[in-house]
């Protein structure tokens, strides 16, 4: 099981541009959850809490990246 693991360190999985923003959803939805259960007080919160600040961590790193492509485009 570890050298299967280690495999993938070693020759990794090609992906295609949509594919590697798609990897943002997941690690962005854990961040959020993880971030509010720790500063919600109340837990019944958590799903709409979490939820919001996933759209919002989502929709801020597509704006910067973005606005870093037009950046880029108009001084390349």
């Amino acid at each position: 099981m570890t050298f299967a693991l280690a495999t993938l360190f070693l020759d990794p999985i090609p992906l295609s541009g949509l594919q590697r923003a798609a990897m943002l959803l997941p690690i962005c939805l854990s961040i959020s959850v993880v971030y509010r259960t720790i500063k919600t007080p109340d837990l019944r919160d958590v799903l709409r809490t979490s939820l919001t600040l996933w759209v919002t961590i989502v929709v801020g790193m597509w704006v910067v990246a973005l606005t870093l492509y037009v950046v880029y485009l108009l001084f390349a």
